[in-house]
């Protein structure tokens, strides 16, 4: 039971912090607004860096899943089977990071088909049958969309990501300026202990 408060006030800590400073919440925005810039006028480039990037986190991933594979007896196949599934993906996420999301929006697309289908589904089984319905229309239509013009749909969920960016970035810069300058301010949690 102890182990459960101690886990409970950690988390607490971190996603509630009794105190904000005010050059931490500056910071935090400045770097929402710039990446959100970037990624509005510059999709591509941003997107590829990103996506480079997450390539040489899924190289050291595989090292370490070979580490953690090797020693092993029972499972060691299956371990060694991720470790080179996640080494591939990393080396075609820094070899081809255009095409890597490019077959992300591939992946999108047939999941937003078996969403649609799953929605006419399930608008055949309850009334009112009005919004499932919609649901499964504009699901299947995101599908097809993403698959006939992918790069398209890429573009287009940059361009929103990139707005939902600016919009934390402004609200995060609205509350730093917000705060006193020289001391971080308390902030009383409602979370129930």
């Amino acid at each position: 039971m102890n182990q459960e408060s101690d886990l409970q006030s950690s988390v607490k800590a971190v996603f509630f912090p009794e105190k904000f400073s005010r050059n931490a919440l500056l910071f935090r925005a400045v770097l929402l607004l710039l990446t959100g810039v970037l990624l509005g006028f510059r999709p591509w480039l941003t997107l590829t860096v990103f996506t480079t990037v997450v390539g040489f986190f899924l190289i050291f991933e595989a090292m370490w899943l070979f580490a953690a594979a090797l020693p092993r007896r029972e499972g060691r196949t299956g371990g060694i089977l991720h470790a080179l599934l996640t080494l591939i993906l990393g080396f075609l996420c820094i070899a081809s990071p255009l095409m890597m999301n490019l077959a992300w929006m591939f992946v999108l697309g047939f999941w937003q088909l078996v969403s649609g289908g799953n929605w006419f589904m399930l608008a055949a089984t309850v009334k009112p049958r009005t919004w499932p319905l919609v649901s499964g229309i504009l699901a299947t239509i995101t599908g097809l969309l993403f698959l006939i013009w992918p790069a398209v749909g890429l573009a287009a969920m940059a361009w929103v990501l990139a707005a939902l960016l600016i919009l934390f970035g402004v609200i995060l810069l609205l509350a730093a300026l917000s705060l006193p300058k020289a001391a971080p301010v308390s902030v009383q949690n409602d979370v129930n202990d």
